[in-house]
């Protein structure tokens, strides 16, 4: 994946989850935009896990952006009742 591909895929308004996964089989998964930045050059990613915790990929690294499908809520009821 380029820089430019990441920047377009993370585009996406409102904000969807999504899952990164890597050419080595790794998935991190991305449940709030501040939980994700990216380099000012755009070739780094930087993906905050667990507590502090916090991983770096390069781009090029990155094979798919899958973003989660979005959950919507019925009347009476919210989003976390459905899940």
């Amino acid at each position: 994946m380029t820089a430019e591909q990441f920047k377009s895929a993370l585009k996406k308004r409102p904000f969807v989850p999504l899952v990164i996964r890597t050419t080595s089989g790794e998935s991190y998964p991305v449940n709030h935009p501040e939980s994700l930045w990216q380099s000012p050059g755009g070739n780094t990613v930087i993906v905050g896990i667990k507590g502090e915790d916090i991983i770096m990929i390069d781009v090029s690294l990155i094979s798919e952006v899958a973003f989660s499908p979005r959950k919507k809520a019925t009347r009476g009821t919210t989003v976390e009742d459905e899940t």
